[in-house]
């Protein structure tokens, strides 16, 4: 079961431009250190949910031959835009991951997603069905955002609990579990500092959030000073790294 429709990311995806990648941001580093080690004979990607990626631009210019499936026609059609304007060579598939889809079937070295599982109740079986895209050996990135007993559970509830609703709340352990059918662990951690701008605000854009994210701004200067290590309850996102067996 879905924890979101279509019609929410159709509207998220009008509302947003595809932001440039921080190579340097402590996560992205982390993400970036393990794909800059992948053989250059080992390097067809795919990037399932893909909408607004700010991953392809780097994938390609390290190499990569990229695609990217997603649902979304409205995401789909600002990546297509944007690597047309960007002149980037990206195959881009309007697929939902549980359709069947033969062609793609088995045919990846690796397979990334950013803030996908958690929206969906059983996200175990959305990994199995993830697995198939890739080849035997295949390699998945799993990224999703620290919720389950972090700061930034305490701060959604805070600002817009809503939020909360479209997402399954799941800690390091339980990614770790969630793909343990399919996949043999390479690493599985928290990762990237303290960062309170992944706070949702939902459709809210008044003066007090306007003020409450320059708050934040100071909050993220001063913290990331203070705390350098990763966390349970700091950290921004867990990330899973494996091997398909």
């Amino acid at each position: 079961m879905r924890k979101t429709d279509i019609n929410y990311w159709e509207n998220i995806w009008k509302q947003k431009n595809i932001d440039m990648l921080d190579e340097n941001e402590p996560l992205n580093k982390f993400i970036i250190n393990y794909l800059k080690k992948i053989p250059a004979e080992n390097k067809k990607i795919i990037e399932a949910g893909c909408a607004n990626s700010r991953w392809v631009k780097f994938l390609t210019e390290n190499g990569f031959e990229v695609s990217g499936i997603d649902y979304s026609e409205e995401g789909i059609k600002n990546l297509k835009i944007y690597c047309d304007k960007n002149r980037i060579k990206c195959n881009l598939y309007l697929k939902d991951i549980f359709d069947d889809i033969p062609f793609l079937k088995e045919k990846f070295d690796v397979l990334i997603s950013f803030g996908l599982v958690e929206h969906f109740e059983d996200y175990s079986e959305v990994i199995q069905k993830l697995s198939c895209f890739l080849k035997k050996d295949g390699i998945i990135i799993t990224v999703i955002p620290n919720l389950k007993n972090s700061i930034y559970y305490k701060i959604q509830k805070l600002s817009e609990k809503n939020i909360l609703k479209k997402h399954v709340m799941i800690n390091l352990k339980d990614l770790e579990n969630a793909h343990s059918s399919c996949f043999e662990k390479i690493n599985c951690a928290y990762a990237g500092k303290i960062n309170f701008f992944i706070t949702n605000f939902g459709s809210k854009k008044n003066l007090s959030i306007k003020i409450i994210r320059f708050i934040f701004y100071i909050l993220n200067k001063i913290f990331s000073k203070i705390i350098t290590r990763e966390s349970s309850f700091y950290s921004q996102s867990i990330v899973y790294i494996g091997r398909k067996k």
